[in-house]
């Protein structure tokens, strides 16, 4: 999606206005070119000095307070991940190609690697995102997870032949369950995208020129 330069100047002014509406200070936003992989950028010092331009990555981690981040969202799954002890958050989105690659699995690696934080200490916040009740695929989307995730059959379901429809709620709990986050302390917004089209942004239900809305999360200070 092409967005002129009135149109990114709009969207700027938006995005200050929903930090200001959010009580945080800080007067950027911190996002980066999402391009459906599992790359993931550290948001540190020398990130704030240099800028995201041109960085394409699909997750954020940082442990500096009061930065905020944020993630475009149109039907894909915004997942925000954080441990208050040692105190990290990261900021994913996850669509089915992310989901695919395992985006969430290597947030969390990062988080683990840079920043001591173990599994069992993160707490997940998913969605909201499109709904196995609108999220139809055919065999060539279905095909990848079929060969690559034994418990595919626990986020798709069979529709009519040769489709099926795709929980990225699901197949993201069991992504993060597999690397040790429990359950328990993880939390869902059961919205589809699609079916609360009248005030969530959705690419399935509008097409090419949808909106997009922001998962947006920051560490107080």
């Amino acid at each position: 999606m092409s967005i002129d330069r009135a149109g990114r100047h709009e969207a700027l002014a938006n995005r200050r206005r929903v930090l200001r509406a959010l009580g945080l200070e800080h007067p950027t936003l911190y996002a980066v070119r999402q391009v459906h992989g599992n790359a993931v950028c550290v948001v540190d010092s020398d990130t704030l000095m240099h800028g995201l331009d041109g960085v394409c990555a699909d997750a954020l981690v940082t442990d500096l307070p009061g930065i905020p981040l944020g993630v475009l969202i149109a039907d894909c799954l915004p997942v925000i991940l954080y441990s208050s002890q040692p105190r990290v958050l990261a900021v994913v989105h996850a669509g089915r190609m992310g989901t695919y690659h395992r985006v969430v699995p290597a947030a969390l690696d990062v988080m683990q690697t840079r920043f001591g934080v173990l599994p069992s200490q993160v707490h997940a916040i998913l969605g909201p995102g499109i709904g196995d009740c609108c999220y139809r695929l055919d065999a060539q989307a279905v095909t990848p997870f079929q060969d690559h995730f034994p418990d595919w059959e626990a986020y798709f379901i069979s529709q009519d032949p040769g489709y099926w429809t795709m929980s990225l709620t699901r197949a993201n709990q069991a992504q993060l369950q597999a690397v040790g986050v429990p359950l328990a302390q993880m939390q869902t917004v059961e919205l589809c995208t699609v079916c609360h089209n009248s005030t969530l942004f959705s690419h399935r239900a509008e097409g090419p020129n949808a909106g997009r809305g922001m998962g947006i999360a920051a560490l107080l200070e």
